[in-house]
């Protein structure tokens, strides 16, 4: 049996949507419900957007340090990265 007849099942985005909204705004609807009957309080530490800058600072750090070894590696042995 050759490929050229037999149909396959393709998944259409609207059919997929239509079956999962539902569901959606049915968990939303009740997340929404359930929020409202007690106030949480909660507490978020100062010092937790320093750990957030650290990280950026700590990952271009690192980057910086990658492409600078690259250029100096690229100047001194050429392209190929041998020594000429």
């Amino acid at each position: 049996m050759d490929s050229r007849f037999v149909r396959r099942q393709r998944y259409k985005p609207r059919k997929i949507v239509g079956t999962l909204l539902p569901y959606l705004l049915l968990g939303w609807f009740i997340a929404k419900m359930r929020s409202h009957r007690a106030v949480v309080a909660s507490y978020v530490d100062p010092g937790s957007g320093l750990l957030i800058l650290q990280l950026l600072v700590a990952t271009a750090a690192g980057f910086i340090f990658n492409v600078r070894n690259r250029i100096i590696r690229f100047f001194k042995h050429g392209p190929s990265g041998k020594n000429n």
